[in-house]
């Protein structure tokens, strides 16, 4: 089968044609289809393996490693609220399963697994309402994304969240297309549950971007008091399966200082001023880099009117409502730390349904005129679909080719801090008494690897016995993480020299500054006193 429309596919100019039925009926994909499909999942599989363990945890990943290898008793006491237990549940998983492969790959492992599956779930969505060429183009694009892969490669919950919203809104909306099958439903439900318990953050921004998408359907729906009837029951059930969270975080008010300023605290600048700037950073983690930000984003709205010309209505819901629910939440509550970059990633798959129907609008706008152009000069063009496809084609493979080179420029960059590296560091020059400083986060992501813990010892950067234990002589590293917090910290900073990035950094991997991808965690500087290698 080729790319080009075929009979009960939408097509790609921008004609009108009737109204799409409220309950499609969807022929199965042709094997030809489904051979590009298995083809496209097999490469995204092999961009998300590919040296997905050589680099060191950084800051967050060891957070995830100390929680896996919990007991099961314990993760579930100690992080049922935040972000949840399900990602630390399968990294204890994955370290039973895998058994003695390297612990960055073994607990990396379920993020791969989840990132493939959401190519899989895109394609069974997409191919429903953006039909074959639709769903193909879409599912190449998100297999080479840049963002997908890094965070595919990463022991978080980021590409869970994912799974778990392309999963849940396939369902929704099926069951709103076929209200009777409860099936439908219950997966809603289930999906939605496991994401609250995966990090609740993105889950409550799909719930918001799911109920618009019944809001629309409502609107399209003839039959609308069942659907209004399971999608409240759906609803209550959601929140009762949260509840202990919802009681424990809420009620009694249990939200620790540090996640009430990370969620709840506001920049002061406009609304506008916010919502630019949250576009800005959407659009430009959506894309690969540089100007494609801002050619994926006219891919996105040249679709959406494209279907919305076409009145394809439902799938204008689906490409706009989860990212348009995330853009303008991150603009009213504007957290401090740029949560967005990652909290977001679960709407990138809807946002390129929107771009795989501007592909196909313009490649389909593009072929015609051309197809026009040669009649008039009386020459013997390709046919009009022809043209297309080969446009189509072309597109296509030069997005792709630049997401490749950022993909590939991902694997050499190091994840933020790679405390692995600084441990073999640490390890490798430490002596018997050293005194090792550092803020309150630094003894969990040193210590997770540092081998000689029991000849050293460690201690925060604002106990002041450690300028006593300095002014007596005692030979101390002080690892150095973001601005000066107190007093001691900052006369550490004064009076030991740093050591030279190049001592301990890994060789292989790159460490600068300027990178496309997020740096979530203040780089670490390796201070050392007199008397140490400094180099």
């Amino acid at each position: 089968m080729s790319l080009s429309p075929r009979a009960g596919e939408p097509v790609s100019s921008f004609r009108r044609p009737s109204p799409e039925p409220p309950s499609p009926t969807v022929s199965p994909p042709t094997a030809y289809v489904k051979g590009l499909a298995v083809v496209i999942l097999l490469l995204g599989g092999l961009l998300r393996l590919y040296m997905l363990g050589t680099r060191g945890f950084w800051g967050d990943e060891i957070w995830t490693a100390q929680a896996s290898t919990s007991q099961l008793a314990s993760i579930f006491q100690y992080y049922l609220s935040y972000p949840g237990p399900l990602t630390f549940l399968l990294g204890h998983a994955a370290l039973r399963i895998l058994g003695d492969v390297p612990l960055e790959f073994a607990l990396r492992w379920p993020s791969t697994i989840a990132s493939v599956l959401c190519l899989a779930v895109f394609f069974v969505l997409a191919y429903r309402y953006a039909g074959g060429a639709g769903a193909l183009v879409g599912m190449l694009l998100l297999a080479v994304a840049p963002y997908q892969v890094w965070y595919a490669q990463e022991a978080r919950f980021y590409a869970w969240s994912t799974l778990l919203a392309l999963l849940g809104t396939y369902a929704l909306v099926r069951a709103l297309d076929e209200p009777p099958r409860n099936r439908y439903w219950l997966v809603f439900g289930l999906a939605n549950v496991a994401n609250l318990y995966n990090q609740p953050l993105p889950a409550v921004l799909l719930l918001l971007g799911q109920s618009v998408l019944i809001g629309i359907w409502l609107l399209l729906s003839p039959s609308r008091r069942p659907i209004i009837g399971k999608a409240l029951v759906m609803y209550v059930l959601i929140a009762a399966a949260y509840w202990p969270v919802i009681q424990r975080v809420i009620i009694t008010g249990r939200m620790d200082a540090f996640n009430s300023e990370t969620f709840l605290a506001y920049q002061d600048f406009a609304f506008w001023l916010a919502l630019a700037d949250t576009v800005h950073i959407t659009v430009d983690q959506f894309a690969a880099g540089g100007v494609t930000a801002w050619v994926y984003l006219t891919l996105f709205l040249g679709g959406l009117l494209a279907v919305a010309r076409q009145r394809q209505w439902k799938l204008f819901a689906l490409a706009l409502a989860p990212p348009l629910a995330a853009v303008l939440l991150f603009a009213i509550a504007r957290p401090r730390t740029g949560f967005l970059v990652r909290y977001a990633l679960y709407a990138q798959p809807f946002y390129y349904l929107g771009i795989a129907a501007g592909i196909r609008a313009l490649a389909g706008w593009s072929g015609a005129t051309f197809h026009r152009v040669a009649i008039r000069h009386g020459t013997a063009p390709p046919g009009a679909a022809g043209m297309t496809r080969i446009i189509t084609v072309g597109l296509v493979a030069l997005l792709t080719a630049v997401s490749l080179l950022q993909v590939r420029q991902s694997y050499s960059r190091a994840k933020i801090n790679d405390w692995r590296a600084v441990a073999r560091y640490v390890d490798a020059h430490v002596q018997p008494g050293d005194l090792i400083v550092g803020s309150r986060w630094f003894k969990d992501a040193l210590g997770w690897y540092l081998q000689r813990r029991d000849q050293v010892t460690m201690s925060v950067d604002d106990n002041p016995a450690v300028l006593e234990d300095l002014a007596h002589g005692r030979r101390l590293w002080y690892l150095q993480l973001g601005p000066a917090t107190s007093d001691v910290s900052l006369a550490l900073r004064r009076s030991l020299p740093v050591i030279a990035p190049m001592a301990w950094q890994d060789a292989t991997l790159d460490y600068a500054a300027d990178s496309f991808f997020p740096i979530s965690e203040p780089r670490v500087k390796v201070r050392l006193s007199e008397g140490g290698p400094t180099a």
